[in-house]
């Protein structure tokens, strides 16, 4: 790593030079030079051939104390200045993989050591699974940090490993995995309920999670005819009902809920509704059998909610109670007849009133059905003042 240490000597002047490591300096070091003789001063005679020979042993012991300081000198800076080696780099730092559909995106930042070499290029190879075969082709993508890999199957995880490549050769590996697949799509069957001043919100669950677990809805509502992008989610975690409070009655909301899996929030479903005061349940609701059929019959709300009632809606189901998601029948009177009913069964029959602002309380009752009885049996009349007593 170091230049030889050179010298050499003045034929004329007895000098020496010392040269450092390359592009250094070179310094001469010099004895003392002799003094000429002034032109046309004759040669001192006699003395001539003693003094050239004191001179010449001087020259050799400065000559020899010169190389005895320079070997010294060499050894010294060998040692204190140890030659610098060049190596491969570490692995690339900070990586990350963004998957979305058919696609994963990586970045990553420099090595924390490039091995004393500038970076040529960064180098990326991948396989499904959970490893990559070790005879896997590398592919070079250039000195940038980041690069998109596309046309991958979706829902299969992936193993991503990139590399740094100097004058020294390919340095370690960073590796990580993602599996590529798509947000969800919108949920389903949304509905509104509105009420005084809050409106209640229902759905279903989307239709295509992509192999990615829901893991949580989020809800978002403005006033008016549409939700602009930049307005915020709600989470409201995995429950599909959600009552949003607050609102300004006889104002319409604009109102979306979207699904979110591993891989981001999916498209929203959407959804207007007004809230205002709402009707109360109707009253007197009774249930009378006509001939095998079964007749209800109300009175109207005692609060319409400010609001004329515009319909009545009925439903009904076997069993205890009517599920949720059972149709609503619409009518304009106050009563209704019901028929081909199954005997021996317990029904459920529920109705509500209607008014500009929604569907008010609703007004429950049931009945068990069964076959009528057969005639009382001995039955016997005993006539009195003005009365009959009758017996069976």
């Amino acid at each position: 790593m170091y230049e030889r240490l050179l010298w050499r000597f003045g034929t004329a002047l007895n000098s020496a030079t010392i040269a450092g490591p390359t592009g250094g300096r070179r310094t001469s070091i010099r004895p003392s030079p002799t003094r000429q003789r002034p032109a046309g001063r004759p040669p001192e005679s006699g003395n001539a051939a003693p003094e050239t020979a004191r001179r010449a042993r001087i020259g050799a012991r400065f000559v020899r104390a010169f190389a005895a300081v320079s070997l010294l000198l060499l050894g010294t800076l060998a040692i204190a200045l140890p030659a610098q080696s060049q190596t491969v780099p570490s692995a690339p730092q900070e990586l990350t993989a963004e998957a979305s559909a058919g696609r994963v995106d990586l970045s990553w930042s420099a090595p924390a050591d490039d091995g004393g070499s500038d970076i040529q290029r960064y180098e990326i190879r991948y396989a499904k699974g959970a490893t990559v075969p070790e005879n896997a082709n590398w592919i070079p993508v250039g000195s940038g940090t980041a690069s998109a890999l596309t046309g991958l199957s979706n829902s299969e995880p992936y193993t991503f490993e990139v590399r740094a490549v100097n004058g020294e050769g390919a340095g370690d590996v960073a590796r990580t995995q993602a599996t590529p697949g798509s947000p969800p799509t919108a949920p389903q069957d949304l509905s509104a309920a509105p009420d005084d001043t809050q409106v209640v919100l229902s759905w279903s669950a989307p239709a295509d999670n992509y192999n990615s677990d829901i893991v949580r809805y989020e809800v978002r509502h403005v006033a008016g005819a549409s939700v602009p992008e930049e307005t915020a989610w709600t989470s409201v975690g995995l429950v599909t009902t959600h009552t949003v409070t607050g609102l300004t009655n006889e104002t319409q909301h604009t109102f979306e809920v979207r699904a979110v899996n591993g891989r981001g929030g999916g498209a929203a479903a959407q959804i207007q509704a007004t809230p205002g005061p709402l009707p109360s349940a109707p009253r007197e609701f009774a249930i009378a059998r006509h001939s095998g059929d079964v007749v209800l019959s109300w009175s109207t709300p005692a609060d319409d909610g400010g609001s004329d009632i515009v319909r009545y809606e009925v439903r009904h189901a076997k069993g205890a109670s009517v599920p949720a998601n059972t149709a609503w029948t619409g009518v304009i009177r106050n009563n209704i007849r019901f028929d081909s009913l199954e005997s021996a069964e317990l029904y459920t029959f529920e109705v509500r009133a209607v008014n500009e602002w929604g569907a008010g309380d609703v007004a429950r009752i049931q009945l068990a059905l069964g076959s009528p009885p057969t005639a009382p049996q001995d039955l016997s009349a005993a006539p009195d003042d003005t009365q009959v007593v009758l017996s069976w």
